[in-house]
């Protein structure tokens, strides 16, 4: 008797479709502006979205910045993707930008409740189209919503255990995708800086053991010291 399996290997794609602005502006602790018709290519992108807005910096209030939140519209497309008026008009707060950013950085860390919102996020799966590629057969789900997207490749970098933490404590950027198995620097400065600072620290080590030449010699009896 022949039984059927319980379950079957897909393969399976995810593919963005976000809109670029068409112009942007900041008005106080936003950013706002007209989305365009031209879609993201992510050929383009030299930094994937969530490596990218796991290492913004923020300003002095603890938040990311109206300029940096800026920036990253125009080359990535709205993260929150809230629109006002009409389907291309949008804002971007930049109190919950940070939000977001403060999500993915607790997850990086392994935080358990960051992970659940990862997770959360994953169940939703906001996808416009659900398509069969005829010539691969794998499924092909299509969103427009950033999120989706960073929340679905950083899991994907945490599960292949490629999402780490720099292990340099003074590393600006300290979120990375590991390249290569046993890395533990995102770069090759903070590998060259935490080397010399070994380096250094058993040298002073070394000096403060090191017994004086004539400390372990002693005078005959009888024998006095003068000068």
């Amino acid at each position: 008797m022949q039984y059927m399996q319980s379950y079957y290997a897909i393969e399976l794609r995810l593919r963005y479709y976000g809109r670029l602005p068409d112009s942007t502006s900041i008005q106080g602790a936003s950013v706002v502006g007209e989305l365009g018709n031209e879609t993201v290519d992510v050929r383009r992108w030299k930094e994937p979205p969530h490596e990218y807005l796991a290492n913004m910096l923020r300003n002095e209030r603890d938040f990311c910045g109206p300029a940096s939140v800026e920036a990253f519209v125009r080359r990535y497309g709205i993260l929150t993707g809230q629109t006002v008026a009409t389907a291309s008009r949008f804002f971007e707060s930049c109190i919950n930008f940070t939000a977001f950013q403060e999500k993915l950085r607790r997850a990086w860390q392994c935080d358990h409740e960051g992970l659940l919102e990862i997770e959360a996020q994953l169940e939703i799966l906001d996808v416009i189209s659900t398509q069969i590629d005829p010539d691969s057969g794998c499924v092909v789900l299509a969103t427009e919503n950033l999120w989706t997207f960073i929340c679905f490749f950083f899991h994907r970098d945490l599960t292949a255990r490629k999402a780490k933490v720099c292990k340099s404590p003074d590393c600006p950027n300290p979120f990375f995708i590991q390249q290569r198995k046993g890395q533990l620097y995102c770069s090759h400065v903070c590998a060259v800086r935490e080397n010399v600072r070994r380096f250094r620290r058993a040298e002073a080590q070394a000096r403060e053991t090191e017994v004086p030449r004539n400390s372990g010699k002693r005078r005959p009896n009888g024998v006095t010291k003068t000068r």
